[in-house]
C-alpha cells in the first residue's frame, strides 16, 4: 500500500472557481472511472486535492500546501472486507492500492472536490484522517507512546509496559462544558471520541512526541492522568491502538 502522497509536482488540472472547472473536474472523474488514475487538483492559493479514483469509489487527500502531511479520507459507513484494496495506476506508470474503508462513492468524492474547488477547505461531511500525526504506537526503549490527533488537538497515552494502564494527557488550558467530546478517526475508518479536556494542542503534542523518541519517557511539562486511579466519566480508551 502506498506510503506517501501521490506524486508531486505534477502538472495540475487547471483551476477556476467558474462553471468551466467545476465541469472539467466532472469529465476527469468520469474518465478515471473507466480507467483508475489520480487526479490533482490546485487552486490559486495553493491549496490541493487530490484524487485516486476508481470504478465507483475514490480516495481524496486534502493538503495546504505539497509540504503538508495532510488529511485522508475514510469511511466509516464501510462493512465489506478488512482486507479488500482498489487499485490505481499512477500518472508515472506506477501501479499502487488502498484499503476500500479509505475510499469514498464516487457522487460523494466528486461534491467535496467541488466544494475543494469553490472554497479552498475540506468538505465538513467527509471524514478525514489528520496524516500529520499517523495513528501510531511508538516504542522507546521497552516503553509505548500511542496517539491519536484530529485538526489542531491530539490525545497522548504514556505507557511503561504493554499492560500498564499508563497515562493520558489533559489539558490545564480547556475551559467550557466537561462533557464535550472531541472526534479522532483511527486508521481503520472507526470513529473514536473523547472529552476535549483529554486533549492538548498539537504542537504540545509534537514536542512531547519528540522527547519520547529521544528519553523513552512521558514529557515533564504535559498534565497526565494516571489511568490506574480509573478514567474519569466521559471517555472510553482506544483498545485498537497498540495492538501489533
Amino acid at each position: 500500500m502506498m506510503q506517501h502522497s501521490p506524486q508531486q509536482g505534477k502538472q495540475p488540472l487547471q483551476q477556476e472557481e467558474d462553471e468551466t472547472s467545476i465541469e472539467a473536474m466532472r469529465k476527469a472523474f468520469a474518465k478515471a472511472r473507466t480507467s483508475p488514475r489520480d487526479l490533482w487538483f490546485e487552486r490559486e492559493d495553493g491549496k490541493i486535492l487530490t484524487a485516486l479514483v476508481n470504478g465507483d469509489r475514490g480516495w481524496l487527500m486534502y493538503r495546504v500546501d505539497e509540504d503538508d502531511a495532510g488529511y485522508s479520507s475514510r469511511d466509516p459507513t464501510y462493512a465489506g472486507p478488512e482486507e479488500a484494496v482498489l487499485p490505481y495506476t499512477l500518472d508515472n506508470g506506477q501501479l499502487d492500492e488502498y484499503p476500500v474503508s479509505l475510499t469514498l462513492p464516487i457522487e460523494e468524492g466528486m461534491r467535496a472536490t467541488e466544494y475543494f474547488l469553490e472554497t479552498g477547505e475540506k468538505a465538513p461531511w467527509v471524514t478525514w484522517h489528520d496524516g500529520y500525526f499517523p495513528q501510531e504506537c511508538v516504542h522507546k526503549n521497552g516503553k509505548l507512546l500511542d496517539v491519536l490527533a484530529n485538526g489542531e488537538r491530539a490525545w497522548l497515552r504514556y505507557r511503561r509496559h504493554e499492560q500498564d494502564p499508563g497515562f493520558t494527557s489533559r489539558s490545564s488550558e480547556i475551559i467550557g462544558p466537561q462533557e464535550e467530546l472531541f472526534p479522532f478517526i483511527l486508521d481503520s475508518g472507526q470513529q473514536v471520541v473523547y472529552p476535549v479536556s483529554w486533549t492538548i494542542s498539537k504542537e504540545e503534542a509534537s514536542c512531547a512526541y519528540t522527547y519520547f523518541l529521544r528519553a523513552g519517557e512521558k514529557a515533564p511539562w504535559i498534565h497526565w492522568h494516571d489511568n490506574t486511579l480509573g478514567n474519569e466519566k466521559g471517555g472510553r480508551d482506544t483498545e485498537e491502538l497498540g495492538k501489533e
